[in-house]
């Protein structure tokens, strides 16, 4: 009988976590994945409390994107929108940041937001990140162009690192994880001061970055919202060894 019950036991422990597992690739398609494990495996009630942290803020958004898109049929731009956030999507994993949000044809990316990341690394990963997303949207550009997409898209970036709240915002029914500060702000301002096609990040990013990566001069600049000029450069490459 023991046999028996612990044959019961064994096959009930598999069954809820082949349970898990599906629930959590279900969850995956819908939040970051840090973010899924964390629910998962925290024992506290709320794993994801609000907490004041330095991270690192990445904003990208297709240029003129959301003008053109009313030319064509709403199959057309899903697919583009699709595919261009399934690839942007990959890299983001791959470089360890956290797609927060999708802003119609824009992203909002973090790093160290929920699992602790060195401020050094967030901004190494932000940067790598930025310069392939740039590679790879010149290569989605060239495939939409082919297809008939008459628009050369391009992508602006901003990359900013400050103190931030971080957590769970809203109400008793539906909540959301979110970084809220100046710091995000300023990062949402580098991205739409940056030409299409360019990287624009504050003096944090360049502090941590600037002996791996090819950086323009530095430049003071005043910014909505900001009483003081800023100082930021655009991120050009990666020194290669």
């Amino acid at each position: 009988m023991h046999l028996l019950h612990q044959l019961v036991e064994a096959k009930r422990e598999k069954q809820h976590s082949e349970t898990l597992q599906i629930a959590c690739e279900k969850l995956g398609r819908y939040f970051p994945k840090q973010m899924v494990k964390r629910i998962i495996t925290d024992d506290a009630n709320n794993p994801l409390i609000a907490r004041r942290k330095k991270i690192t803020v990445l904003f990208a958004d297709l240029s003129g994107f959301t003008t053109v898109s009313d030319r064509f049929e709403p199959e057309v731009i899903t697919e583009i929108l699709n595919t261009f956030l399934t690839k942007m999507g990959a890299l983001i994993e791959k470089h360890g940041g956290i797609l927060n949000e999708i802003l119609g044809d824009g992203l909002v990316v973090l790093f160290g937001a929920i699992d602790y990341l060195d401020k050094e690394l967030q901004a190494k990963s932000a940067a790598k990140l930025a310069l392939e997303m740039q590679i790879e949207m010149k290569n989605l550009a060239e495939q939409w162009l082919e297809s008939g997409f008459d628009h050369n898209v391009k992508l602006r970036v901003g990359i900013h690192q400050d103190f931030a709240t971080v957590g769970n915002f809203g109400s008793q029914d539906i909540m959301a994880f979110r970084a809220v500060g100046s710091g995000v702000n300023f990062a949402s301002r580098l991205e739409s001061y940056s030409n299409p096609g360019e990287i624009s990040v504050s003096y944090s990013i360049y502090a941590h970055c600037k002996k791996d990566f090819e950086f323009s001069s530095l430049q003071e600049i005043k910014f909505k919202g900001f009483n003081h000029k800023q100082r930021v450069c655009k991120l050009i490459s990666e020194f290669t060894t």
